[in-house]
């Protein structure tokens, strides 16, 4: 009796889907700033390739990132923007 490779199939997409969420979810820490990458126009292909080029612009590192591909780079310790001052309701 032969046996279905889709559980095995299943289990390995299941495993490159959740490694790429984790990353992401690791990235998207408080004192982690995001910049698109200023020398990397259009679609992003090597993570390596992109980590460098955010590296020659200054930046800690980079990624591919989103549904475009684009190159995101990173730098860590970097505060967020300062939010507005609240405004008042009074006259």
């Amino acid at each position: 009796m032969a046996r279905s490779s889709f559980p095995a199939a299943a289990a390995v997409l299941l495993l490159v889907v959740a490694s790429r969420l984790g990353a992401a979810a690791a990235i998207n820490l408080p004192g982690v700033c995001q910049t698109r990458c200023q020398k990397c126009p259009g679609y992003c292909v090597h993570d390596d390739e992109c980590s460098i080029m955010c590296r020659n612009e200054g930046h800690d590192t980079g990624e591919c990132r989103g549904a475009h591909h684009r190159c995101i780079c990173y730098d860590e310790g970097c505060s967020p923007p300062p939010s507005p001052p609240p405004t008042s309701s009074r006259p």
